[in-house]
């Protein structure tokens, strides 16, 4: 019988047992499937990609949730992979940003804003003696188209213009801190805090909604009560209707006292929205600016 002389290798054979026998190298353990090396094609082993802040929350339309893949698109470490979107997405707010200034000048025009309406109803020339005519249903001969009241009607309307841009400066600043607090996709974009207070029909509920997403977000990040707006925006819907029926009464004979009465009309209801949203602005402006002092707020 012969003996083996090698393996085909050109190494020669050695006995089984022999200490001189060289141990061949050792492949190197593999990984896969460990924590250091995610499964393959297992989204959420090991080192995962990082899990968004807000994960879950609606992305844009066509896509899923922020955080989250299309139903049978390619998972993690499959080819066609693509990261799940991170919030919050480029360009969007950052870190918070103090709400103290606009906080006080929003209250300044808005207190302004009553007094202007108040004087305009009341001490208007003829004002007073045409409501009462009216409400006695005496016949109304006092004119109401003097200078004195048509320079009060335009100080009032330009304190609004004013009051409209502090109170949009305003919304835009706590709306970009409420986003950082906790984030989330507003159900309005950025033109409609502008716009949504102009353009009719919409202005009777789009602002409310963009005010309501910052009063939520804010409420749930800092764990206070959420202000409620349903009184202040009922008192604003109410004036803006007012509003309409006075631009309608403009077209009536000049000594109609309907037009006076509803001029008295929107100037309280205007005074009642304007404490609300006065009561709305400073708290929701506290609320956030307390969160300036906490370390590890928003995104670095």
């Amino acid at each position: 019988m012969s003996t083996p002389t090698g393996d085909g290798s050109g190494n020669p054979w050695v006995p089984p047992g022999d200490a001189t026998r060289p141990v061949p190298p050792q492949p190197t353990p593999s990984t896969y499937g460990t924590p250091a090396s995610p499964s393959y094609g297992k989204y959420g082993q090991g080192v995962a990609d990082p899990v968004p802040a807000q994960h879950g929350a609606p992305g844009p339309q066509g896509q899923p949730p922020w955080g989250q893949t299309q139903p049978g698109a390619p998972q993690w470490g499959q080819p066609g992979y693509v990261p799940p979107q991170q919030w919050p997405p480029p360009g969007g707010p950052t870190v918070l940003e103090p709400v103290g200034r606009l906080r006080i000048w929003a209250i300044l025009l808005s207190v302004l804003l009553g007094v202007a309406l108040v004087v305009n109803a009341g001490f208007a020339p003829n004002q007073h003696q045409i409501l009462v005519d009216a409400l006695n249903g005496e016949r109304i001969s006092t004119q109401t188209g003097s200078s004195g009241n048509q320079l009060l009607s335009s100080l009032a309307l330009l304190v609004e213009i004013v009051v409209w841009v502090m109170a949009c400066l305003w919304l835009t600043r706590v709306r970009r801190n409420a986003m950082v607090l906790r984030p989330h996709r507003p159900r309005r974009s950025d033109v409609w805090i502008w716009l949504g207070w102009v353009i009719p029909v919409v202005q009777l509920w789009f602002p409310k909604q963009i005010l309501d997403d910052a009063l939520g977000a804010t409420a749930q990040a800092t764990g206070t009560p959420r202000i409620r707006t349903g009184w202040w925006w009922t008192a604003w819907v109410l004036s803006w209707l007012l509003g309409v029926a006075l631009a309608v009464t403009t077209v009536l004979p000049p000594n109609d006292g309907v037009h006076a009465t509803l001029v008295a009309l929107y100037a309280v209801v205007m005074a009642v929205a304007g404490l609300l949203w006065i009561r709305i602005v400073h708290k929701m402006s506290l609320a956030q600016d307390a969160q300036l002092a906490k370390p590890g707020v928003g995104y670095p």
